[in-house]
């Protein structure tokens, strides 16, 4: 578990870096990328990758609400590449555009 905990601890460092793999995870977690995502779901029920999006657009939520910044700054500031991919990642874990939700 603590293992689990270092790579978490860098992906909340590092998830505004569009770029982070899971493989960058394993290694902070000092283990093959196979067995870290087989922990990862056993652990949190869900798999890395779903783990970071939730996360990203968790931080969204919050600049979406609490900042006057634009959509496509929030996009970069949360990770995404662009803010297509952050609209629509966006949608499908929230249900609604960020543009609405901002509303």
């Amino acid at each position: 578990m603590q293992k689990i905990k270092a790579a978490i601890d860098f992906l909340k460092r590092n998830y505004d870096n569009p770029d982070l793999l899971i493989s960058q995870l394993a290694k902070e977690a000092n283990m093959s990328e196979k067995h870290f995502r087989h922990l990862f779901l056993d652990i949190y029920k869900t798999t890395p990758y779903m783990y970071l999006q939730e996360f990203r657009i968790n931080k969204a939520k919050i600049l979406l609400t609490n900042t006057s910044k634009s959509i496509s700054d929030i996009a970069v500031q949360c990770g995404f590449s662009d803010v297509y991919s952050f609209s629509h990642c966006f949608k499908k874990h929230t249900g609604v555009s960020p543009g609405n939700y901002k509303k």
